[in-house]
């Protein structure tokens, strides 16, 4: 077997695994601060578990456990005059940008997909989408640069308990102050996602885009570091660039005050603190999430917008199972009672929140347009990453991730609407920081557990440099990430579509996160909706890939 790194040395017998990855009262109370206006008068339905029950389905304590895309390429680093405003204006200048009438809905982002319109065939056909990762809330993996000025030296140390590292975008702002918060994360703003960004976006025939976004685009509480509404104002040119090229909006509120699931890409890794067992003031974190969520219907209800944004992410990955489950449920229904009213007819998504998609079977029947939304890595198991290049293609993507999906997506069967709102080409978890600031990878055997010891690399050879370098990778391996990639665009197909994570990563550092990086080296399709693998050709995979060719 020699010393390759690429070398197939599993049994093929191996399998696969895959880590997939509230009431009516909260509000009307939420509509009021808004709509001072309006009197509403509800009945208050708070607190009963028994009435809960009733409502959500019974989840059990047991259960957690005109233009087109063929537009020129152009760079459009700043912000129009109207959108700038709401970076400069303290008053907020948001309703003349949502009252004014000047635009259409003409643009198709390509033949296979209707005008903006007109309705998108949801159900009927698959969501080709990608997600613009890493823009206006931060994750180290994506942009290290952003927090490596603070962590010199710990690349792949156990990060210690120091109060003053800088790990994720609370700690990042709390560093660095009000004013220089700003003028890092605008530089960044512009530079990261561009009018070029949703061209390329549309010529690889995508027709949808998730853009994750933070509480603080609409507000902040006492303590928070972070830089309020200023993303906002590039959420709104982003909608608008959308809208130029024909693209739909999947709008995903990724982070809850405190914090939903502990991880840096909630805006603060650490703890769940945000609706966390045994919490006593439930009623009000979800008060604080509605009146996000309020404003950012106000926005997608708008006559400018509503043809856009077609998907609402009302919470990225709350982790349920360090959760009270029944005041999230409490939360759901109490925005999807917001939402609708305020007169979004679009479809809501709900996070799995890793309990598996099984577990979902039958809940939230009592609600129209709902999607359940999974993310799907296959490295967050080291299991997975022990599995040859065949099992990988055959038992974990084209039976085992097309089957648990197709399963979810049958009303018979599973939840019904079911989307992978995230997913990559990685087999590995090399991606410098991907398991935080100064954590290594299970793969080369750099990562720390919690006692401080180091995990078992995954294999004698397996070394992260020849995974994270593609101008390292054999041409054996290039096939076989092709069928792997294309494989999964095929395998989620079979659900209302797909989000690939991410769209790039700083420098190609690790492409297998980099949709664009995987075009340019031809291992994703040029044309999304053109694979040259699919799962039907599965007796095409080798039972061996021969990495020294």
């Amino acid at each position: 077997m020699g010393t390759n790194p690429f070398e197939d040395g599993y049994s093929v017998s191996t399998r696969s695994h895959y880590v997939n990855t509230t009431d009516r009262s909260l509000v009307e109370a939420t509509k009021r601060r808004r709509r001072t206006n309006r009197l509403i008068a509800i009945s208050c339905i708070v607190g009963s578990f028994v009435l809960l029950c009733v409502i959500f389905g019974g989840f059990s304590t047991n259960d957690v456990a005109g233009d087109t895309a063929s537009s020129p390429r152009m760079v459009k680093r700043n912000l129009s005059p109207a959108f700038d405003s709401l970076v400069k204006d303290e008053d907020f200048a948001l309703d003349d940008i949502l009252n004014d009438m000047n635009f259409t809905y003409s643009a198709q982002v390509n033949a296979n997909v209707p005008p903006l319109s007109e309705p998108f065939p949801y159900g009927e056909q698959p969501i080709r989408g990608i997600n613009l990762g890493g823009w206006l809330v931060l994750e180290p993996f994506i942009k290290p640069s952003m927090f490596k000025p603070y962590n010199k030296g710990v690349e792949k140390v156990p990060t210690p308990e120091d109060p003053e590292r800088v790990i994720d975008e609370y700690t990042l702002t709390q560093k660095l102050g009000p004013k220089k918060s700003y003028d890092l994360l605008k530089e960044h703003y512009e530079s990261w996602v561009t009018e070029e960004t949703f061209a390329r976006v549309a010529e690889l025939g995508f027709d949808h885009v998730r853009i994750p976004i933070g509480f603080w685009a609409v507000r902040t509480w006492e303590g928070d570091p972070y830089v309020p509404r200023l993303s906002l104002a590039y959420f709104l040119q982003a909608l608008e660039w959308a809208r130029k090229y024909g693209l739909r909006v999947n709008l995903d509120l990724h982070s809850a005050p405190q914090s939903q699931n502990g991880w840096n890409h909630s805006g603060r890794q650490g703890q769940v603190r945000w609706l966390a067992k045994n919490t006593t003031h439930a009623t009000q974190e979800i008060s604080q999430i509605l009146e996000v969520i309020d404003e950012l219907t106000k926005i997608v209800v708008s006559p400018r917008y509503k043809n856009v944004v077609t998907i609402f992410g009302i919470l990225n990955e709350p982790n349920m199972r360090y959760m009270e489950v029944r005041q999230l449920l409490r939360f759901y229904d109490a925005a999807y009672r917001l939402v609708r009213t305020s007169g979004f007819d679009g479809y809501l998504s709900v996070s799995e929140g890793f309990i598996g998609l099984n577990r979902w079977k039958g809940k939230l029947k009592q609600y129209e347009k709902m999607m359940l939304d999974a993310h799907i890595y296959h490295i967050f198991d080291p299991n997975s990453m022990k599995s040859s290049y065949r099992d990988k293609v055959v038992n974990g993507i084209c039976n085992g991730a097309y089957n648990y999906v197709k399963s979810s997506h049958n009303l018979t069967t599973g939840f019904g609407p079911t989307i992978v709102g995230e997913w990559s080409a990685a087999d590995t978890d090399c991606a410098l920081w991907l398991n935080n600031v100064g954590q290594g990878s299970h793969w080369d055997g750099s990562f720390y557990e919690a006692d401080g010891t180091k995990h078992q690399k995954i294999c004698d050879k397996c070394s992260c440099e020849y995974r994270n370098d593609a101008s390292l990778w054999p041409s054996q391996y290039r096939d076989y990430l092709k069928m792997y990639v294309q494989g999964q665009l095929d395998a989620f197909s079979t659900s209302y579509g797909y989000f690939f994570w991410n769209f790039k990563i700083e420098d190609g550092s690790e492409p297998h996160w980099s949709y664009f990086d995987l075009v340019d080296l031809g291992i994703a399709p040029q044309n999304v909706q053109q694979p040259e693998f699919t799962c039907a050709d599965v007796s095409s995979v080798p039972a061996r890939f021969d990495m020294a060719a």
